[in-house]
């Protein structure tokens, strides 16, 4: 998978696609947002501060949520590596270890 997302993703020119996704979606998202918060001639001046900057994160994270889609429509995968199983150190790494090291030092003493 690691060789695969390395070598082929990258040819597919996903910065292509974030520049159109970008030109044909923000306008039309930061208007709905800018609706969906408030009308900006009755805020003072400090709010309107506050929720624009409200309006361009949220619009920011609608423009990822559809490229992703575009990604996982285009491409059938996501555009960084993910894994699948989580690694954690339990019990049984520690017995392994333990025991390997056990060996070693039997084999260091037979050999001495």
């Amino acid at each position: 998978i690691y060789i695969y997302e390395k070598i082929f993703f990258s040819l597919k020119r996903p910065k292509l696609l974030n520049k159109l996704i970008k030109k044909i979606h923000y306008n039309h998202l930061l208007n709905n947002n800018k609706l969906k918060y408030f009308n900006i001639n009755k805020l003072e001046k400090k709010k309107k501060r506050y929720l624009n900057q409200l309006i361009i994160t949220q619009t920011k994270n609608d423009l990822a949520d559809i490229k992703l889609t575009y990604y996982l429509r285009f491409y059938n995968r996501q555009s960084k590596r993910t894994n699948f199983f989580k690694r954690t150190w339990s019990v049984n790494d520690n017995s392994f270890i333990l025991i390997h090291f056990a060996i070693f030092i039997i084999a260091i003493i037979y050999r001495g």
